[in-house]
């Protein structure tokens, strides 16, 4: 279809079909350097954070290769069953 149908008076919505244009917006201006960089106290953060997450894989790995030592011992055997009385009948 070229062109769209007919819509009767009553039947038009008034809002627009499309979104007008906008004006463009201001441009930013970039703070000083000074301003850009990070608070002296974030420089303690990161450290902090990767000893945290070391401590953690360090006590997953230590848990893990317990785990697979106590694997790793032989079992001690089972005693054999005892034949029941009943079963000598």
């Amino acid at each position: 279809m070229s062109h769209s149908p007919p819509v009767p008076p009553g039947n038009q919505s008034p809002f627009p079909r499309e979104e007008p244009p906008h004006p463009p917006a201001p441009a930013k201006a970039k703070p000083p350097r000074d301003e850009q960089r990070a608070p002296e106290g974030n420089r303690l953060i990161v450290p902090l954070v990767a000893a945290v997450g070391i401590g953690a894989l360090a006590t997953l790995a230590g848990a893990f290769f317990l785990r697979s030592k106590k694997a790793d011992k032989p079992r001690r055997k089972r005693r054999s069953a005892k034949p029941s009385r009943r079963a000598t009948d």
